[in-house]
């Protein structure tokens, strides 16, 4: 709903990129570069690398910018199975995977990757134990919502996320793929 998009990746570090036909920067082979989506509908976004010694590569997206992004969230809520508590979810997210899902919570982890966003979520409601319990959300693209700030997350199950915290414990918890990050600037349970 936004009237310009990031556009991040990877490439070879020697190569040079053009989105849209404007040159952007690259650092070891990372670029990032704003584009302009000036129509509400479907935007064409053109990325091409040129790297010396090597034919020239040539990608395409697509981007659709809506208007508001309410009634895209409405739909997807629309579509939510509420019987897929944590407890469910948590349970097994093998046989949950695909299924739509909403969670409540603080964001007390996030780290922006090229063109991704992984977040930690502690649930503030639904939650069967008294020490918390946690989501992991990858998201395609940035997250405006900030660390310690609540966030309603609509997504997709996508299976069992394990990783470490910063002190070492394993940490393993319900993944989830984001399609809408909504920030509650009113915080607390929802």
């Amino acid at each position: 709903d936004r009237e310009t998009l990031t556009c991040a990746g990877r490439t070879e570090p020697s190569a040079e990129v053009t989105i849209n036909g404007i040159k952007v920067a690259t650092e070891s082979g990372r670029f990032s570069g704003e584009v302009p989506l000036p129509n509400v509908g479907e935007n064409t976004v053109e990325i091409v690398v040129v790297s010396p010694g090597k034919a020239s590569r040539r990608l395409e997206i697509k981007v659709r910018r809506a208007e508001s992004l309410e009634p895209l969230v409405r739909a997807f809520a629309a579509t939510v199975d509420t019987s897929l508590t944590y407890e469910v979810v948590n349970r097994d997210p093998e046989a949950q995977r695909g299924k739509a899902v909403r969670f409540h919570g603080r964001i007390v982890a996030r780290e922006a990757q090229v063109g991704t966003t992984l977040l930690q979520v502690l649930l503030d409601h639904g939650c069967p134990t008294a020490s918390g319990c946690s989501i992991h959300v990858t998201h395609r693209g940035a997250v405006v919502a900030e660390l310690y700030s609540f966030v309603t997350v609509y997504g997709l199950v996508s299976g069992r996320w394990e990783g470490r915290s910063q002190g070492g414990q394993t940490l393993v918890m319900p993944s989830i793929e984001a399609r809408f990050i909504v920030p509650d600037h009113r915080g607390g349970q929802k």
